[in-house]
């Protein structure tokens, strides 16, 4: 009679809840008493009830999150803009970049650096879109392959920003997804929302200098799911 059980957790709240309303029905015809039919039907409505408040904290904790990761992403992505303007403005000196936390270069080698950067080319990226609703962006030099994908070369991480829909005409359309320094980033999606998402991203170097964009890349979820 076990085997009759279902394994996964959300099947056996719904198997318990359909035997306790079959019991309200035809309970008394086979020998169950009134209290012992309650007894099932207060146990099965505690169980879904449970279920359904862990599943609603799983949701919450996820989407908590990802609204972590883009808060960090906006805010990465913001500070390194504003260290590259500060390393390039003429008026800041080494005591000003060690007050505020950055590389401590001096101007003509901060220049070459950033000469140097500029060169190394865009990250790739992969996508894999997976069944619990997430599309992991993977970047790198070789993102087919994250056993081989190692950061090129004075790369401290990446910036992948995402804009729902086409690619965007307007720069204020792209939004921070993550930044992170190991592959791959992850894009939780609101599946009820755009048929597909435009990606981009670029590298993040030690010194704090930023690379160019990779190419915009439409990915459709529509036709993805698994």
């Amino acid at each position: 009679m076990i085997g009759f059980i279902p394994h996964d957790e959300a099947a056996q709240v719904a198997w318990v809840l359909h035997l306790a309303r079959w019991l309200r029905d035809k309970g008394a015809d086979r020998g169950f008493t009134e209290s012992e039919i309650a007894e099932l039907s207060a146990a099965a409505e505690k169980a879904a009830a449970a279920v359904a408040d862990s599943e609603a904290q799983q949701a919450i904790a996820r989407n908590t999150a990802a609204t972590g990761k883009a808060a960090v992403a906006a805010a990465v992505g913001i500070g390194s803009a504003f260290a590259e303007r500060l390393h390039a403005d003429g008026r800041t000196t080494d005591e000003d970049r060690a007050r505020a936390g950055l590389p401590v270069r001096r101007a003509a080698a901060q220049m070459a650096s950033a000469a140097a950067n500029a060169h190394v080319p865009p990250p790739k990226v992969r996508f894999e879109f997976r069944g619990d609703g997430e599309v992991a962006v993977h970047w790198g030099p070789n993102p087919d392959n994250e056993h081989s994908n190692a950061r090129p070369s004075g790369v401290q991480g990446c910036a992948v920003e995402v804009a729902p829909g086409a690619i965007p005409s307007d720069e204020a359309c792209w939004v921070p997804l993550e930044y992170t320094t190991r592959s791959p980033a992850v894009h939780t999606l609101d599946l009820a929302g755009p048929v597909a998402y435009a990606y981009r991203a670029r590298y993040i170097f030690k010194d704090l200098t930023v690379g160019p964009w990779t190419g915009p890349i439409v990915f459709p979820i529509r036709g993805c799911r698994l």
